[in-house]
């Protein structure tokens, strides 16, 4: 939910849509992927699930790179944007 304290800075209103926009392309392919590949390609959920697993690893470095880079820069926007942009 968001607080409505963050709407005086325009900057956090940005960073709310932002990382909204982010979520949902990332959380959007992991529960669609396996229905495509269950009904489109009919592959067995095991199958799928093998599919899936390049698809985490790639997701978690880019968690763990993001939040490592901001806390040694403080520069949380450029950062974030970057990876975004690599993500995709």
């Amino acid at each position: 939910m968001l607080n409505m304290h963050f709407l005086i800075f325009a900057t956090m209103v940005v960073l709310f849509i932002k990382m909204t926009c982010s979520n949902t392309r990332v959380f959007v392919p992991i529960y669609f992927l396996p229905l495509y590949f269950q009904f489109i390609k009919t592959d067995s959920p095991i199958v799928v699930g093998v599919r899936m697993l390049s698809y985490a690893p790639f997701q978690s470095i880019i968690a763990i790179l993001s939040s490592w880079l901001i806390g040694k820069t403080g520069c949380y926007v450029t950062w974030l944007s970057l990876l975004d942009t690599l993500y995709t």
